[in-house]
């Protein structure tokens, strides 16, 4: 948690951790479902060994920690074209973490791959001028399953997916997220 989320409730316990020191925190990662959705970009990492930590290394051990605390459901924000062996850096890390998390032991396991996700007060210039680019592509019917969606429908739209309580690993392209909201 980077930011006080504003949220109080009893079944609510909100932490403060350094991800970098797994010790201090793997025993309270404990509940029904484990909503993952960190990453970071190669500009703020600095390095594409700096983003694969955050990226990879950090969401991995948070779902290790979760699985043998006994947590049922992990939803993980992932990335449209994520493969182990993309070619591309940022798809390939996506898709790496993805095999991963399918071996641990979750009852229900939920991955997103969103479209363009729209920030509030974005300052990326290329996600930007994506955004405007598709909504331009949207209004003459072109890309609508890659319509760029808000963080907090992506939100949204995560409750709803682990709320119909399937068994096993799903994964959710961006036309499939969209239709959580029909």
């Amino acid at each position: 948690m980077r930011h006080d989320v504003g949220i109080q409730h009893p079944k609510l316990s909100v932490q403060r951790i350094d991800f970098a020191d797994s010790a201090s925190w793997r025993d309270k990662v404990r509940g029904d479902v484990l909503f993952s959705y960190l990453g970071t970009t190669l500009k703020a990492a600095g390095s594409q060994v700096a983003q694969q930590v955050v990226d990879y290394g950090y969401q991995l051990a948070f779902a290790q920690a979760a699985a043998a605390n006994g947590v049922g459901t992990l939803a993980l924000v992932s990335a449209g074209g994520a493969a182990p062996n993309a070619k591309l850096f940022y798809p390939r890390i996506k898709g790496e973490l993805e095999q991963a998390v399918q071996a641990l032991d979750f009852e229900q396991l939920v991955i997103f791959r969103p479209p363009l996700l729209l920030r509030p007060d974005s300052d990326r210039p290329a996600e930007i001028w994506g955004t405007k680019l598709l909504k331009l592509l949207n209004t003459i019917g072109l890309f609508k399953s890659q319509t760029p969606l808000a963080t907090d429908k992506l939100a949204a739209a995560m409750i709803r997916a682990v709320k119909q309580q399937h068994t096993g690993t799903r994964i959710m392209e961006a036309q499939e997220i969209w239709r959580l909201f029909d």
